[in-house]
């Protein structure tokens, strides 16, 4: 059996969850923060990127299918 790495046995925090408390934690202090961490968006995605995001899928599903 191969050895694993050192790295996969002791794995470290989330960045996205530091980044999250580093949010936090300045919100609390008052700060005005604009938050693209952790969570869902308090707004729909924009249509033009839905039909953007839709096209490229398509267009992947053609090909493979060629």
């Amino acid at each position: 059996m191969p050895a694993i790495s050192r790295r996969t046995s002791a794995p470290g925090t989330e960045n996205a969850f530091v980044v999250l408390a580093q949010v936090n934690a300045l919100q609390r202090q008052g700060k005005d923060i604009i938050s693209f961490c952790i969570g869902r968006p308090d707004f729909h995605t924009p249509v033009h990127f839905q039909e953007a995001g839709a096209a490229r899928m398509d267009e992947l599903i053609r090909r493979r299918n060629r």
